[in-house]
């Protein structure tokens, strides 16, 4: 999800983007991202990495080192 100043304002009215600002462009793509979601049909459990894994990514994205 890009960032978008509009995540802020909709929270600062305690309220979600969609809520908010309905027609904002956020606001689509939040809805996009839900419809993925609620239509998935691989129901996979991630397995999670393990510290060595985690550090080889991290130096791999340059985050590490």
């Amino acid at each position: 999800m890009p960032r978008d100043n509009q995540v802020q304002k909709a929270e600062i009215n305690r309220e979600t983007v969609i809520g908010h600002t309905p027609e904002h462009p956020r606001a689509d793509e939040y809805r996009a991202l839900a419809k993925k979601i609620s239509e998935n049909q691989m129901f996979v459990s991630p397995k999670p990495l393990s510290v060595d894994e985690l550090e080889s990514l991290l130096v791999v994205v340059g985050l590490m080192n």
